[in-house]
């Protein structure tokens, strides 16, 4: 019994192909936000694993784009964009402009 999420994710789209015809993406993080997000890197009939490591965790997120983020449509993403924030890194670069 093999735990290895990496393989995991490619057992399971192998099965989904397999099952349907279909191809499927997959995330794989150590949060299921995260790995929503991730799922949408490698399309179509793609993988991408995020290990959890911290680092690697801080600059997924660094460099995601806010709307991304639940909760961001495009009204706030525009609000955003005016005050020069398109990822999030860019939150914590204009923190003091927030509030």
């Amino acid at each position: 019994n093999d735990c290895n999420p990496s393989e995991t994710a490619r057992r399971l789209r192998a099965a989904i192909t397999e099952a349907t015809s279909l191809t499927a993406s997959c995330g794989v993080a150590p949060v299921r936000f995260i790995a929503k997000i991730a799922s949408d890197r490698n399309k179509p009939n793609g993988q991408f694993v995020l290990e959890p490591a911290v680092e690697g965790l801080c600059e997924f997120v660094k460099e995601l784009p806010v709307r991304k983020v639940g909760g961001i449509g495009k009204v706030m993403e525009k609000m955003l964009g005016s005050l020069n924030i398109s990822v999030c890194g860019d939150i914590l670069t204009h923190a003091c402009q927030l509030y």
